[in-house]
């Protein structure tokens, strides 16, 4: 430069030398090499090789270029989201890293001259001792000593990661735990930025997850308590990334059926997001948090916390947002919940043009949204219709999930719910059949609550000992799962006292129904409608044992609470009528025993097709009260009306079909 300022002063005195123009021109070729070398990043495929050619024997400065090149393809591999080629790639960076500094000689595979700088890498119960990783990760005393590569660590943290998300997704949680506690390792080897410190709190939120998804509940709290605390020690303030860590233990307490911890770690995440409500970030996490905590409220039947939610959640969405359709269907959800089945049904009518409007509708929504109506409908009694969007719904389940998801046996299985009430019981038995091989190969927690709608199917199948079985079998899944004593699991205690009173247990069956009923009254007293087939169950029970008036007010609480949420011409309260007729002619109240019998049959006319084995049940009855008028020819014509209709739908030894021919003689 000093050569450059001179001939510029002098160019037009003459003074300038011929040397020293030389001198200008050798000295440049110099500057411009210099920066050559100092400024071409390593990355640059001809300097890369031009350098390992110049330096051809110093193996230590080749490995140091060679770990540049390997990083640029894990970067590469990172960015397609291929993570077994970035893992590949990255562990090659981090060998050829530690030959440059001195630390591996990759001639003999011995330690390097500075290997007394380390001590031997600590696997601790959080990280995993993997013969895949044990060679090539050491834990330092200096980790300073590390800095130069320490970028193909954190990479292949990155890559690690990567892989333990794909396998968390596809439901392989075991090896995505071994993956993440493999990116934990390598993410908690060298770094100790702030940054990085914060990384590692989310890093042992993806294990804890991990855990959450074997059932390790317990060792997953324990690690989410510890990344938050982590988090709050390096950040020292109350920011988005902390609601996030809040809100993954939230998501993982519910998983674990612990709803009143997730709502409070949901609402703690809340009130930190609170604070900058303006921020996009933040109101997804809110919308997020808030689909949490109705979710949560939902599974408690908490129906109108629920709804409260739901409404926040919308007020963070657009006008023109689909998530206003989700939103929607929850709503949906929780009047159904409330037994408010009309206004449901007009809610998921809405759902259905709220999808068609966007061209970009979440199918599974869809699909979701189908079932439901047709759960609706098959709560008020419009079976056939009922039937024909449940079919819908399975089959955009079908589409999505394919024949052997745990998703798609969910719908198959309200399907079955719905063919066993229309009675088609060889079909909803080849279905119950299928599901439960989908969740036992799946081990769904669903699965106890299909055993117990497969152990009703069999009592319609007159197959009792199957029926305890299987109701049986349902209680102890529900137990290991931990959700016996839950509002949702008090039906599997209700079938199993229907179970054990059709086979004669009636002290079982009616200490059965009165946990039941204590059971809703310690969850949730304000719906006491849920106590309605309870109360008819306990007057079956009553009436067996030939207590009439203790089963007459208990027929009679039973119609009350049914008749607050139905009809008088619904098929619920058509089931009390022809229970309280029985009861009737035991009396010998026989006029009235006939009232309600003929309310029973008109009521199931408007709903069953004439060959469903209820109007079996019913000419069974009619024949019993002409027989107790002494028409004996009259009830031989009711008897064999129901003999022909369960002739056609049962097996000669069905105990309907003993029963009638017994009363033909």
């Amino acid at each position: 430069m000093g050569v450059a300022v001179y001939l510029l002063r002098n160019r037009k005195t003459g003074k300038v030398r011929k040397e020293t123009k030389a001198i200008f021109i050798r000295s440049s070729i110099v500057l411009f090499v210099s920066l050559f070398f100092i400024y071409t990043p390593i990355s640059f495929k001809p300097y890369a090789s031009m350098l390992m050619a110049i330096n051809s024997e110093n193996e230590r400065l080749i490995n140091n270029i060679k770990m540049h090149d390997y990083m640029v393809e894990c970067k590469a591999a990172l960015a397609n989201k291929d993570c077994d080629k970035a893992i590949e790639y990255g562990l090659k960076a981090n060998k050829a890293g530690r030959i440059w500094l001195g630390m591996y000689d990759e001639a003999t595979g011995e330690i390097g001259e500075n290997y007394e700088l380390l001590k031997d890498f600590l696997f601790d119960s959080i990280r995993v001792n993997s013969e895949e990783n044990k060679e090539g990760f050491v834990w330092i005393e200096n980790k300073e000593y590390l800095f130069p590569i320490g970028s193909t660590y954190v990479h292949l943290y990155k890559a690690y990661r990567c892989r333990a998300g794909k396998e968390y997704y596809n439901g392989q949680y075991d090896k995505a735990l071994q993956s993440y506690k493999l990116a934990y390792t390598y993410l908690t080897g060298v770094s100790e930025s702030k940054y990085w410190k914060i990384e590692e709190a989310f890093a042992l939120s993806n294990i804890a997850r991990s855990y959450t998804r074997l059932n390790e509940f317990a060792l997953a709290d324990s690690l989410y308590v510890e990344s938050i605390l982590l988090h709050e020690k390096v950040a020292d303030t109350l920011d988005v990334e902390l609601a996030k860590l809040y809100a993954i233990y939230a998501l993982s307490l519910s998983q674990g059926y612990d709803f009143e911890n997730s709502n409070k770690a949901y609402l703690k995440s809340n009130s930190i997001l609170e604070i900058n409500e303006t921020n996009p970030e933040v109101i997804k996490v809110l919308i997020d948090n808030y689909d949490g905590l109705v979710k949560n409220s939902i599974y408690t039947s908490e129906f109108d916390n629920a709804l409260i939610y739901i409404e926040k959640s919308v007020e963070f969405l657009e006008e023109d947002d689909v998530a206003r359709c989700t939103a929607s269907t929850y709503k949906a959800v929780c009047l159904y919940g409330l037994y408010a089945y009309q206004e449901a049904q007009s809610i998921l009518y809405e759902c259905i043009d709220c999808f068609e409007k966007h061209t970009k509708f979440d199918k599974q929504n869809r699909a979701v949204t189908y079932l439901l109506l047709g759960q609706v409908k098959s709560k008020i009694g419009e079976y056939e219709e009922a039937r024909s969007y449940v079919k819908l719904g399975l089959e955009i389940a079908e589409s999505v999930y394919g024949t052997n998801h745990a998703q798609y046996a969910y719908f198959l299985s309200v399907l079955a719910d719905l063919e066993k009430t229309m009675g088609e019981y060889s079909v909803a038995n080849e279905m119950y059949a299928k599901v439960i091989e989908i969740y036992k190969r799946t081990e769904e927690e669903e699965l106890p609550f299909v055993l117990s709608s497969f152990s009703e199917l069999q009592l319609k199948l007159s197959n009792f000992d199957l029926a305890k079985k299987l109701s049986n079998e349902s209680i102890s899944l529900a137990t290991n799962f931990g959700v016996l004593n839950s509002v949702k699991a008090t039906i599997l205690i209700e079938t199993a006292g229907y179970v054990n009173y059709s086979v004669g247990a009636y002290e079982l069956a009616d200490s059965l129904f009165h946990r039941v009923l204590s059971l809703h009254v310690n969850q949730n007293p304000n719906f006491s409608i849920k106590d309605a087939g309870v109360l008819n169950g306990l007057g079956l029970v009553r009436l067996a044992k030939g207590e009439y008036i203790k089963a007459d007010s208990l027929f009679q609480q039973s119609l009350g609470l049914f008749l607050t949420v139905f009809p008088e011409n619904h098929p619920n309260i058509a089931n009390v009528y022809l229970n309280q007729s029985i009861l009737l002619i035991k009396e010998g109240k026989l006029k009235e025993a006939e009232e309600k019998l003929l309310k029973t049959f008109q009521i199931y006319k408007q709903f069953l097709k004439p060959d469903h084995d209820i109007f079996g049940n019913i000419y069974l009855v009619f024949g019993d009260l002409e027989k107790s008028k002494n028409n004996n020819a009259t009830a031989k014509e009711y008897y064999q009306k129901a003999l022909s209709i369960y002739s056609n739908k049962f097996s000669e030894n069905h105990a309907k079909v003993v029963l009638s021919k017994q009363r033909l003689k």
